[in-house]
């Protein structure tokens, strides 16, 4: 792999939706391992087929109602990552709809090289065509590194929810 790499950031295809399930489970088996406890997550992947028909048909919907966007990196046809971001509505109590970055991800072969700078990016101007003024992120507390990666891209902490079992 040289540092020239040829990356290509397009629209995700349908043929592209099973690969990109396995890349949106990995993040997934990062938090159990880093938790150990998350019962919510625990259940995503026992339930492996059952989430990979809900997330496609949750993110196919977005896609339709023209408030998704999923992107794929590619090198050499090979998907190295992807972004799933989408329009968060905000109602009357928050005000501001906003453009939210729920997934990105990139293949750890593949990382410290601006593809997910470049997914970013792509995301971006998304968000600016839909006219929105605001970009959020998510993550997880227990993922330490891609939470320094979103402060030096100007990303500030917002808010914090907090869990429990009942």
């Amino acid at each position: 792999m040289s540092a020239l790499m040829k990356v290509t950031i397009r629209k995700a295809k349908k043929k592209d939706l099973d690969s990109i399930l396995i890349f949106r489970l990995k993040p997934l088996e990062h938090e159990i391992k880093t938790s150990g406890n998350n019962v919510h997550v625990q259940k995503y992947l026992e339930k492996r087929t059952g989430f990979g028909k809900l997330w496609k048909n949750f993110v196919l919907k977005h896609i339709r109602d023209g408030i998704g966007l999923l992107l794929v990196a590619e090198t050499e046809g090979k998907l190295v990552g992807y972004s799933w971001n989408f329009i968060r509505k905000r109602g009357v109590l928050f005000g501001v709809d906003n453009g939210n970055i729920a997934d990105i991800y990139v293949l750890p072969k593949y990382r410290g090289k601006g593809i997910s700078t470049k997914l970013r990016d792509a995301g971006y101007r998304w968000f600016r065509s839909k006219k929105l003024k605001y970009a959020s992120i998510f993550l997880v507390t227990s993922n330490k590194k891609p939470h320094e990666i979103y402060k030096r891209w100007g990303y500030k902490d917002y808010a914090l929810e907090m869990r429990r079992k009942l």
